[in-house]
């Protein structure tokens, strides 16, 4: 589902001080286009290490499998942040 009240609550979660619920809060931001959680899927990714949830919530949002390798999905998140706001 996507709602603005889903989102404000993800949004709220991104400094939230448990890890797990920071990164379900990226995950599902990234997976609904949302343009920080895009962002900050792409600085995980970019980063030497990354959570598996990092990929499997790449590959969601841009529909791809989840062996897609992650320079493959860095790049595409990339493009549809370009893609849905342009700079």
């Amino acid at each position: 589902m996507d709602q603005p009240l889903i989102r404000a609550a993800l949004t709220q979660r991104l400094a939230d001080n448990y890890e797990e619920a920071r990164s379900e809060a990226i995950w599902g931001l990234a997976r609904r286009k949302d343009q920080q959680g895009l962002s900050m899927l792409i600085d995980r990714l970019s980063a030497e290490e990354w959570m598996a949830g990092d990929e499997m919530a790449a590959a969601e949002a841009l529909n791809l499998p989840y062996d897609t390798s992650a320079e493959e999905l860095h790049d595409g998140l990339r493009q549809l942040l370009l893609d849905h706001f342009p700079r």
